[in-house]
């Protein structure tokens, strides 16, 4: 949806609470229908940690309830709870809503229910599994004519293209699928396509504008979570290019919008970028040891390429520092993170840190 129905939500997030809350209690059917039409909205937000909760909440209460809302219910339940360190329970969700939908047979919501499963192991870093979910999506997608269906599926095999390594299929797919986000209106995939286009695009100046345009879209729908994500690419972004004052304020900026959210995914960013940026030109122990959090944080929720970055970034601030042996160290954890999913580039980058170190180190 356009930012100003995305603003409203959040404007009323706390009467909605209230709402589900006395429908658990007076009317559980509704408080599944309610459930389901709001559950994308808080993932998509980033408040994973609110949307398990509610969705598993009201799956639980309402005994009888139909099939379609139910099956919808448990997908996107499936979503959040890998998002939110649940996998086993998660993706037993997403396998009941599967029998579901494959019953009900609408091309669809099997389009999109492709789609939620790809995101969960999209996340999980299993690059072969969500391609295969992708293809499915696809091909459903075609059969209900679905055009932001597909351009859904473009912007996550971009993703997908990007952890394999051919990172200039990742940037046309992305690119294709934020053109068409911005033709149909969609503010909230375009948002979910310009913080990917950040990770892949080829210049400094590319991944800036695509993290700029992602905090000024993220504002205007007042949503914590993605202004802190937007925030901490752009302190890395400015950090890289020796602007310590900009990289400072963007990386404050970041921290202080994650309070504000529910989800352990940006806190690990926002601890991330502000830790580096200490690391570099602020108080070097204290944004060491944010950096630790960051990648304790990651483990937790099973981001194995977000702990990886971390540990080959920590690797790279000792070695600059002539720690040699905590260099190592660091880059030794990175692999092991990296060795955890199919993100080629995250392999890659660990294992060419780990190579470098322990040159240096002898």
């Amino acid at each position: 949806g356009r930012v100003e129905r995305v603003r409203a939500l959040q404007a009323d997030s706390a009467n909605l609470q209230r709402a589900i809350l006395w429908a658990f209690a007076n009317d559980p059917l509704l408080a599944l229908r309610m459930a389901a039409n709001l559950g994308w909205h808080w993932f998509t937000t980033m408040q994973a940690g609110l949307a398990w909760t509610v969705l598993t909440t009201a799956l639980d209460r309402a005994d009888g309830a139909p099939d379609d809302v139910v099956a919808r219910v448990q997908a996107l339940a499936g979503v959040a709870g890998v998002f939110s360190g649940r996998r086993e329970e998660a993706f037993a969700l997403a396998d009941a809503a599967y029998v579901i939908e494959e019953r009900i047979g609408d091309p669809a919501r099997l389009g999109w229910y492709g789609f939620l499963r790809a995101t969960q192991h999209v996340f999980s870093v299993e690059a072969k599994a969500a391609g295969a979910w992708l293809a499915e999506a696809q091909r459903w997608f075609t059969e209900a004519g679905d055009e932001h269906g597909l351009a859904t599926v473009d912007y996550q095999q971009g993703v997908v293209a990007g952890m394999l390594g051919d990172q200039g299929e990742a940037q046309r797919l992305l690119t294709r699928a934020a053109a068409a986000f911005r033709r149909n209106g969609n503010d909230v995939t375009l948002m979910a396509s310009l913080a990917r286009l950040g990770e892949v695009a080829e210049s400094d100046d590319d991944t800036y504008a695509a993290w700029a345009e992602l905090r000024t879209l993220a504002i205007a729908a007042a949503v914590p979570a993605l202004v802190a994500l937007a925030s901490s690419g752009m302190a890395l972004v400015q950090l890289d290019a020796g602007d310590s004052e900009a990289a400072s304020r963007l990386a404050d900026e970041a921290m202080a919008a994650s309070h504000e959210g529910f989800s352990p995914l940006i806190g690990g960013y926002a601890l991330a970028a502000w830790g580096k940026t200490q690391a570099a030109c602020g108080d070097r122990q204290l944004g060491i040891e944010r950096m630790h959090e960051a990648a304790g944080l990651f483990t937790r929720i099973g981001y194995h390429g977000g702990a990886a970055e971390c540990w080959w970034m920590l690797s790279e601030i000792n070695a600059t520092h002539g720690d040699s042996a905590d260099a190592v160290s660091c880059a030794e954890r990175a692999v092991a993170c990296a060795q955890q999913g199919d993100d080629i580039v995250a392999r890659r980058h660990a294992l060419d840190q780990l190579e470098a170190v322990r040159r240096l180190a002898s």
